[in-house]
């Protein structure tokens, strides 16, 4: 939540679902922003953790605490999660890493999931129309929301960074760049159509085919 990571509050049938929960300490931006619409925190019903990192995970207990609602991430994730630690930060910028230290092993908020997935989970009993799929490459365990074959919230999956992202929409933080291409193929190939990353602005589905094609040389 903030300017830095965007967070997601996704209306059903059934009440909400929230993708992420941002850096530690900003759940009363959620509270905020639930006060202002009259919406009770208990009308959240599951948070899907796209990733591990601090940034995704940071007010996840506060607002579990807050709301009861059920946690979802990937299973090697939620055992990182479960003993606090944090999926691993490798930059792929090589100038950016030159002035960074975040390269290193991090910790993270300790939080036990409810739901840990090993392939995709269908989000039907929860009042809505999506499923929440794999998408490995910025981190191994990365999730991404599919909203009615429309939409995908990806987490750190894409980036709409300009020149940190090198205006390729690529993450600046990823394990395996050749993933991140498959994912995004995955994607493409689902008939997505709109694009909501954690940083930086939306992103249509026509730019990751543009930057695909102008990566022919790195994407198999």
């Amino acid at each position: 939540m903030g300017p830095l990571t965007y967070c997601y509050l996704i209306k059903t049938r059934n009440g909400y679902i929230m993708a992420d929960t941002g850096f530690p300490g900003k759940a009363d931006i959620l509270w905020n922003f639930l006060e202002e619409r009259e919406i009770a925190p208990e009308s959240i019903k599951l948070i899907i953790i796209t990733h591990g990192h601090f940034d995704h995970t940071g007010s996840l207990s506060e607002i579990k605490e807050k709301t009861g609602a059920s946690i979802l991430i990937n299973q090697s994730e939620g055992l990182l999660l479960k003993k606090g630690i944090s999926p691993p930060v490798i930059l792929t910028n090589k100038w950016i890493r030159k002035l960074s230290r975040l390269d290193k092993d991090l910790v993270v908020p300790q939080v036990i999931p409810d739901i840990m997935v090993d392939g995709n989970f269908t989000l039907t009993d929860y009042g809505l129309d999506a499923r929440v799929i794999h998408t490995p490459g910025h981190t191994a365990g990365s999730l991404s929301v599919i909203i009615e074959g429309r939409d995908a919230i990806v987490g750190d999956l894409a980036m709409n960074f300009g020149l940190l992202s090198r205006f390729s929409y690529i993450p600046i933080i990823a394990v395996n760049m050749k993933e991140v291409y498959q994912s995004w193929r995955k994607i493409i190939d689902m008939g997505v159509q709109t694009i909501y990353p954690a940083h930086g602005k939306v992103i249509s589905i026509d730019v990751l085919k543009n930057s695909l094609s102008k990566l022919k040389k790195t994407f198999p």
